[in-house]
């Protein structure tokens, strides 16, 4: 922390031991780092301590119990060096599961849901918000849909930046960008600078239309739908920040 300070459960980080700082933080990358031991001792490792049921219970919270319980051995299974004998979703979910056992006051995913289906994504976030635990949760992802539920979200890409407060927010913000880009990188000060969506080209128009369609039922459709909305959220960024870094 080099100015301002960084509060964690009101206490400045600068004043905790690292070793009491290092305790309260629980974190998932998107390499998942497993070990050639058994499921429930990888799991483990998030809280050597923990119990059968919370074992299980973190499993179950990362949507891992529908696999371990499918194999031979179940918790007991010894995994290859490296969870070779895993696909990328299984490993990011004991991954996910190790970290969520420690119960820490942040839980931090740096793209640790990137090889899960939005389906499977969706279940774990909510079994996490289920838990009912106070717990600041970091999400970094390259999907928007992963952070969309977010009670605020960062998007910062060299000088372009954006900061919103939900997703809905988030979505207005990028499509006031994503318009405002356009104007700026095809209106010469000659032109009529009251260009209005309509006269975008097709394909930007489509884009357009689906952030518009996103901001008012990203909540409440279908995962399918939200698939192809956080595809085309995803265009927009890369058109924005690509103009944004010819200025």
């Amino acid at each position: 922390v080099t100015s301002g300070a960084v509060l964690l459960d009101g206490m400045d980080v600068r004043d905790y031991k690292l070793s009491d700082l290092r305790s309260r933080i629980s974190f998932a990358l998107q390499k998942s780092e497993l070990f050639s031991r058994s499921i429930r001792d990888n799991i483990l490792f998030g809280k050597m301590n923990a119990t059968e049921e919370e074992i299980r219970k973190a499993a179950d919270t990362a949507h891992a119990l529908e696999f371990i319980d499918q194999r031979e051995e179940g918790f007991k299974e010894k995994l290859a060096e490296q969870g070779m004998s895993l696909s990328g979703g299984q490993k990011q979910r004991l991954s996910i599961a190790r970290a969520v056992i420690k119960d820490a006051s942040v839980l931090i995913f740096d793209d640790a849901t990137s090889a899960l289906d939005l389906k499977t994504e969706k279940k774990l976030y909510d079994a996490l918000k289920a838990s009912g635990r106070k717990q600041t949760k970091i999400i970094i992802a390259q999907r928007i849909a992963s952070v969309m539920d977010a009670d605020r979200i960062i998007f910062p890409e060299g000088s372009f930046h954006l900061e919103a407060k939900n997703g809905d927010s988030f979505v207005k913000e990028i499509r006031h960008e994503f318009v405002q880009s356009y104007k700026e990188n095809t209106v010469s000060s000659s032109e009529d600078e009251s260009l209005e969506v309509e006269t975008i080209d097709p394909l930007l128009r489509e884009i357009d239309a689906e952030l518009e369609y996103a901001s008012n039922i990203f909540a409440t459709s279908s995962l399918n739908q939200q698939s192809k909305i956080s595809d085309a959220i995803d265009n927009c960024l890369q058109y924005a920040v690509r103009n944004k870094a010819l200025d």
